[in-house]
């Protein structure tokens, strides 16, 4: 293999990278009681994202009754409120444009 076309399939894997980098969005389900569909808010950062999570979990634990009223990253304008007693699980997960072929999830098949 030539020394140049290492060097063009080195900067191809990079800017990949980069790409998917850019594109990745974390993903926060909630699992709300009687509510068989998740629902699922994007962060654009990790930051934002564990950041969610912590407040979602401290309503979890606290005494319920606290109304939380969120946003989407990913679509501009999208709220919702949800009742702090009525969340039941909570997953966060990174979605990137790298296809998998599975969902998220801890259970792998």
């Amino acid at each position: 293999m030539s020394q140049l076309y290492r060097g063009i399939a080195y900067t191809k894997t990079a800017l990949l990278h980069f790409i998917i980098y850019l594109t990745a969005m974390f993903t926060i389900e909630l699992n709300l009681r009687g509510n068989p569909v998740p629902i699922i808010i994007s962060r654009k950062d990790q930051e934002g994202a564990d950041s969610l999570y912590q407040l979602l979990t401290a309503a979890m634990q606290g005494d319920g009754e606290k109304v939380l009223h969120l946003t989407c990253d990913k679509q501009e304008g999208r709220k919702i409120a949800v009742l702090g007693a009525e969340i039941l699980a909570i997953q966060v997960s990174s979605k990137t444009g790298n296809p998998t072929g599975m969902g998220a999830g801890f259970v792998r098949n």
